[in-house]
């Protein structure tokens, strides 16, 4: 490499010429620019790490409802054959089928909500498409919870906070700034 002031000879590493001082070379040091694509808004973090969890606690849910639909079937096999109880309907009959649908329908849900976070996470268009679909199906989800819930207050205040939420996301990843940080 040669000093384009004075024309010296020297090293490729070198950053000023030792002749004249004039800086040939760049600085390895120095911040590289950085891009749209690399700019994560703490909201999007928050977000990704919020379903991440949500997910991985509805696909917790799902497998532990899950083994237990199983136990229970078990043993509702293992007392069919016991006289006395043979036409008892005493485990639940089509409350054990709605167990066991909630059950696959919370893995689903959580699956999908921890994909739907790992789009986010990496900025890609689809996890935030995925994203905003969940949030819109949970809406109904949690305003129909809030139907039966039974009066039950502490259900209800939880209820409308995940009715909240979701609302809040929808808005939130509905934004054209965010929408850019996305193509």
């Amino acid at each position: 490499m040669f000093c384009p002031e004075c024309g010296k000879g020297m090293e490729e590493t070198t950053l000023f010429c030792p002749e004249c001082g004039a800086k040939v070379g760049t600085d390895l040091q120095a911040p590289l620019p950085i891009t749209q694509k690399d700019k994560k808004r703490m909201g999007l973090i928050f977000i990704s790490i919020f379903t991440g969890f949500e997910g991985f606690c509805w696909m917790l849910i799902g497998i532990f409802g899950l083994i237990g639909t199983g136990m229970v079937l078990g043993l509702a096999e293992e007392l069919s054959g016991v006289p006395f109880l043979k036409d008892a309907d005493f485990l639940g009959g089509s409350r054990l089928v709605w167990s066991g649908l909630s059950s696959y329908f919370a893995v689903l849900f959580g699956t999908l909500s921890v994909t739907g976070a790992y789009g986010l996470w990496n900025l890609v268009g689809w996890g935030r498409r995925l994203t905003i679909a969940l949030c819109m199906l949970s809406i109904p989800i949690g305003i129909f919870s809030l139907i039966g819930s039974g009066h039950v207050f502490e259900r209800i205040v939880l209820m409308l906070v995940g009715i909240i939420i979701s609302i809040l996301i929808i808005l939130y990843l509905s934004m054209p700034d965010i929408k850019r940080l996305f193509q």
